[in-house]
């Protein structure tokens, strides 16, 4: 089977574990799932309610990432615009990443606070 053919059976295989791996707490409330939000620019992949009101929370998915470049990768993501913005359309004073990497398999849900100065 060439790499092309094998895809599908991979993409099914992530997701899978995905669910049985699945990050968010049983205890938050999905709002929304990949909704446009009021300034008709901005669509988070979801939003959820933590016991902090509505925060918006990305997955990112990685096919590989070795532990020595995680930190500088999770350290993009501490100032990103694209989840700013979203905090600032929900009044929200922090945001997730839902970290998802394929080979190997694991995935991580990192919180991120925005000071109230940066909004």
């Amino acid at each position: 089977m060439s790499q092309r053919d094998a895809i599908p059976d991979r993409a099914v295989g992530v997701v899978e574990k995905y669910i049985t791996h699945n990050p968010i707490p049983p205890d938050w409330r999905i709002m929304a799932v990949e909704e446009t939000l009021p300034s008709g620019v901005a669509r988070p992949d979801l939003v959820v309610d933590d016991g902090r009101g509505p925060t918006p929370l990305d997955y990112k998915l990685k096919l590989s990432l070795k532990r020595e470049y995680e930190e500088r990768e999770i350290s993009r993501w501490r100032m990103s615009w694209q989840l700013l913005h979203y905090c600032w359309e929900l009044k929200a004073d922090h945001y997730y990443i839902a970290l998802i990497v394929v080979d190997p398999f694991r995935v991580q849900l990192y919180p991120f606070e925005v000071h109230p100065e940066t909004m």
